[in-house]
């Protein structure tokens, strides 16, 4: 799936997977998985490889691949800092993961102003949450599976790599409004 979307993210490669032993770099992909990220990163605000994603926060209870741009980040960034949070990078990432820290999900969203879609698996309550901008200017794409698996991408083509996509069975009126507006209708 990462593979897939080189072409969205030619300056690094990350991922993480979940397994009994806890979040690791590589190599758990059989049933003892219990969650995986992936992503591909276009460098823009921290070049640096402190901007790394999949992304964890520091107390490592959070982990998240985001895809976007936080227009506010540097208002919410001194924020958060006159909070007492301590930053380890300039990443609008880590903003993000600070923001879910201090404020919780749903608070955190309503104070970013931007264009962005991410994965965030929370430790403590072992939770995916998807989000996306208000206008779903970014994509976000997944498929539930029989089995009870979930996979998401920001392209449909990451999600046909991993022949996870019955291409038989597509669902008619979504790939209508994908065609017809970019986006499905929430």
């Amino acid at each position: 799936m990462v593979r897939a979307l080189s072409h969205r993210g030619p300056d690094d490669e990350g991922m993480v997977f979940l397994s009994e032993k806890g979040w690791q770099d590589a190599g758990v992909t059989d049933e003892r998985c219990k969650a995986g990220l992936g992503h591909r990163r276009l460098k823009i605000v921290d070049l640096t490889r402190r901007g790394h994603q999949p992304m964890a926060d520091a107390a490592r209870k959070r982990r998240v691949t985001y895809n976007g741009e936080i227009y506010n980040f540097r208002e919410l960034r001194k924020e958060l800092a006159e909070r007492g949070h301590a930053f380890f990078s300039q990443s609008d990432t880590e903003v993000l993961l600070g923001l879910i820290g201090m404020f919780g999900l749903e608070k955190a969203l309503e104070k970013i102003n931007g264009m962005f879609a991410f994965g965030l698996w929370d430790e403590d309550t072992s939770t995916l949450y998807l989000a996306r901008d208000r206008a779903g200017e970014k994509p976000l794409y997944y498929t539930y599976r029989p089995d009870g698996s979930l996979f998401f991408a920001s392209e449909i083509k990451a999600l046909m790599a991993a022949g996870v996509v019955d291409r038989e069975h597509l669902d008619l009126v979504a790939l209508h409004q994908i065609w017809t507006f970019g986006y499905t209708v929430g």
